[in-house]
């Protein structure tokens, strides 16, 4: 058989099945979809009163949100110096987690690339370092992500 007639008979044989991989995707255990934007980190208050977004932190507790990215985490593509405080973002389908609207001058919502997709947090947006450093003096730059991004957002590397 040649390569082409091989790769064509390959082909009718798997096309129908590739419904069945796709419907196995993002599913529950009661059979619903589950959510195309999982979070690992919590965009829920959690400690009322704790630290805001973009402050250091070194553990979770002292953070608004209950978490705090430190050096090394995954998915922490901007800050290789200090933990900060932030939140998940655009998480579980859930509008809840969205940026609001007035805070979107503020904030931006960063998406690490592959398998650290679940990973996406707040960051701070700004114009200049003295952006960044109003809100916490720890952070060093004010640069575009290396994961793309059209907006500069505070970083420490």
């Amino acid at each position: 058989m040649s390569p082409r007639r091989f790769l064509l008979a390959v082909g009718l044989f798997l096309f129908p099945l590739a419904p069945l991989a796709v419907a196995s995707c993002d599913s529950t255990s009661d059979g619903s979809s589950g959510p195309l934007t999982q979070c690992d980190f919590s965009y829920k208050v959690k400690n009322a009163g704790g630290k805001d977004l973009g402050v250091s932190c070194t553990s979770d507790s002292e953070c608004e949100y209950g978490v705090c990215l430190k050096p090394g985490a995954t998915g922490n593509l901007t800050n290789s110096q200090f933990g900060f405080c932030t939140r998940g973002c655009d998480c579980d389908d859930n509008t809840d987690s969205r940026i609001p609207e007035d805070e979107k001058d503020f904030y931006s919502c960063l998406y690490p690339p592959g398998n650290q997709g679940s990973q996406h947090h707040v960051v701070l947006k700004c114009n200049g370092v003295a952006d960044c450093t109003a809100v916490d003096p720890a952070w060093t730059s004010c640069a575009t992500p290396s994961s793309g991004g059209a907006r500069p957002i505070c970083q420490a590397q």
